[in-house]
């Protein structure tokens, strides 16, 4: 069967463009970004944070994952509880309730779409069915898509956003021939919107002219958004309203629903990729666990409705409060439930690590970041409680001001 999605396209891959590759001024470049498979790739290690400073869990506060703070409601923890009773059963598979409620909340017909054990799964399911051999990248942006695409043997380029525009993308930008070049040699396209970790969503004329390029020359679009019903755009912007074949619109539940320790997440594809992908997915991918939290979760849809709105409050809120610290010297603009922040200095390890030791409070350090560096640091937006303890940790440490390594 044919799926229009083939990304075997071409005779041999092109060389890279040479043109504008300064990263720190240009708009597109042709660097990778290096990604190994032992990078520091994530926020949300508490664990490892609590054993360092010998501390229970419970004695620090993880503003590194972006997780939804309206969430886990009682009842999704009480039946998830419940749940583990059925430990000795297999699960259901293929997980049709979770399926049926995850169509239901993306606004699409169940035959599109793809149930994974979180995002990374599916990210990296698509990549080994369509074998890309080269892969362009919207980046800075998470990393899992180059590293999916390294693991399968895919050579990498990355269209890097310019710092001086806070990392966004023009529609002026895709008006130059040689992006579109690199679009129509591409195999497969990676982007991020609500974008990863600079927190804002694409211009969408910038968006649709991109999608736009890529079909005309027949490239597959991998759109993860799955910060984006954490916006006020939500559902209304989703490429899934867009009628098109080459688009691969994912969605990591894990955020949304607020459990990351579970994993669920979901692809909407074509009904001629879903053909494909499906029985290439592996059995029992969706523990009894978290097909019955989910269930719950996603049947609360007051909650869901309410995230948008209770987000952008605590967020103008956090920003606010951020806005009064020293040595922040911007804010990026953000519509998702997390914020970029630029210090004054490079000092983002520095401070991180002042935040945990002293604070208590987790925060994710930029500085490993491919595009980032060591002025950036991403900050989740928590309850309203949560986030003016962060502010007043910043403050604390600003009236303390030592330079990183230490001294009086």
């Amino acid at each position: 069967m044919s799926t229009g999605l083939s990304a075997q396209r071409h005779d041999s891959p092109a060389e890279h463009d040479t043109a504008g590759a300064e990263r720190d001024t240009a708009v597109v470049g042709p660097d990778a970004t290096g990604v190994g498979p032992d990078a520091d790739l994530h926020g949300g290690k508490i664990r490892e944070a609590a054993a360092a400073l010998g501390l229970d869990v419970a004695g620090l506060l993880d503003f590194s994952a972006n997780v939804n703070f309206l969430g886990p409601t009682p009842a999704v923890v009480a039946a998830a509880r419940r749940a583990v009773d059925e430990m000795a059963w297999y699960p259901l598979d293929p997980p049709v309730g979770v399926r049926r409620a995850a169509a239901t909340f993306l606004d699409v017909s169940e035959d599109r779409v793809i149930l994974g054990n979180g995002a990374s799964e599916l990210i990296f399911l698509v990549v080994a069915c369509l074998c890309p051999r080269r892969v362009l990248i919207v980046g800075p942006t998470f990393t899992e898509y180059e590293r999916a695409a390294r693991a399968w043997g895919a050579e990498i380029d990355v269209l890097w956003l310019s710092e001086q525009r806070d990392f966004r993308l023009a529609p002026a930008d895709l008006d130059d021939a040689a992006v579109g070049g690199r679009i129509a040699r591409a195999d497969l396209v990676f982007l991020c919107d609500p974008n990863n970790p600079t927190g804002a969503r694409f211009d969408r004329d910038a968006r649709d002219r991109l999608l736009d390029l890529a079909a005309a020359s027949g490239t597959p679009v991998f759109i993860d958004e799955s910060f984006l019903a954490f916006t006020e755009a939500w559902p209304a912007a989703s490429a899934t309203r867009r009628a098109d074949t080459h688009s691969i619109v994912l969605h990591s539940f894990t955020k949304i629903l607020a459990m990351p320790g579970l994993r669920v997440g979901a692809l909407v594809v074509s009904p001629e990729l879903a053909a494909v992908l499906r029985p290439r997915t592996p059995p029992w991918n969706l523990n009894c666990v978290v097909q019955t939290a989910a269930l719950v979760a996603f049947a609360e849809r007051d909650v869901l409705a309410e995230t948008p709105a209770a987000t952008a409050t605590a967020r103008a809120a956090l920003c606010a409060g951020l806005a009064g610290v020293p040595f922040i010297e911007r804010i990026l603009r953000a519509d998702a439930n997390f914020l970029c922040l630029r210090l004054a200095r490079p000092e983002a390890t520095h401070l991180a690590a002042r935040l945990r030791d002293e604070h208590g409070i987790l925060v994710r350090d930029l500085s490993s970041f491919p595009g980032m560096g060591p002025r950036y640091l991403r900050t989740a937006v928590r309850a309203p409680e949560d986030n003016r303890r962060l502010v007043e940790a910043l403050e604390a440490v600003a009236a303390d001001a030592r330079p990183a390594g230490g001294g009086a």
